[in-house]
């Protein structure tokens, strides 16, 4: 029984041919965009009704989305990054369909911003 457990165990490891698919970093970063965008349009809508928008709830993955694409920390960037999110926010409807659109479309305009650059 012992040794059944292990051989179990290792199939389900196995490196080269995976129960199941890990995401690629730019898959993780355009789902952790979807989430930013989500957040951002939350605390946006609260701004709207006249509640503070500053809140220590309000998580920034930008560090976590630029490890995943590979982008420099810079401050052009980071300034980049915002105006995006400031645009994107705005035209995102909060369905799956509109967030994924959106969310796709910020990867792909920080990763031609990194390029051009």
């Amino acid at each position: 029984m012992l040794m059944n457990i292990f051989t179990t165990t290792k199939t389900c490891f196995n490196t080269m041919n995976p129960l199941f698919k890990l995401p690629t970093h730019t898959e993780l970063a355009v789902c952790l965009l979807r989430e930013e965008l989500k957040m951002s349009r939350f605390f946006t809508d609260l701004y709207n009704l006249g509640l503070e928008n500053h809140s220590p709830h309000q998580l920034d993955l930008a560090p976590i989305i630029f490890a995943c694409l590979g982008l420099q920390g810079s401050d052009a960037m980071f300034e980049r990054y915002v105006e995006l999110l400031a645009h994107h926010t705005e035209v995102v409807h909060l369905t799956n369909e509109s967030l994924a659109k959106e969310a796709l479309a910020f990867c792909t305009a920080l990763v031609v911003f990194k390029n051009s650059g």
